[in-house]
């Protein structure tokens, strides 16, 4: 046991503002509700291309992006998921999977080709930009 003879002494409250902190968090919770959205909608046309290593229609990048939007992402978390998971496909992907049957004729595509060149031409929503906005040179993306 420890004993202490002391009294505490509150001093004047300091707000500290830790953006980098709240942003981490809110991607992170960004992630996994749409990671359980998703879930709840994998029979989604577009999901089950993605998830069989199909060529995505440009209306299936604008669907998932609702999806996502609907999941509770906002326009920016949107655009930092794709950009840090160079694409929205593979972003989503990463939270969803792949089918099995799909991993080696996807594996035997990538060889020889760059993945994730995320193309710019974009205007400041996903909707305002359509599909090019998200679309990476990676099958499973048609532009």
């Amino acid at each position: 046991m420890v004993y202490t003879d002391f009294i505490d002494e509150l001093g004047t409250e300091t707000t500290f503002d830790l953006p980098e902190v709240a942003n981490g968090l809110d991607m992170a919770r960004f992630k996994d509700k749409a990671r359980q959205f998703l879930k709840a909608h994998e029979d989604h046309l577009a999901l089950q291309r993605l998830r069989r290593g199909q060529a995505l229609t440009p209306t299936d990048v604008v669907e998932l992006e609702r999806m996502l939007a609907d999941a509770g992402g906002t326009p920016e978390l949107i655009q930092k998921a794709a950009e840090d998971k160079f694409g929205l496909g593979i972003f989503i992907r990463s939270l969803v999977g792949m089918e099995r049957e799909a991993v080696p004729h996807t594996q035997a595509t990538l060889k020889g080709i760059t993945v994730g060149v995320l193309r710019t031409d974009a205007t400041s929503h996903p909707s305002e930009a359509g599909p090019s906005r998200w679309a990476s040179s990676f099958p499973g993306s048609a532009h």
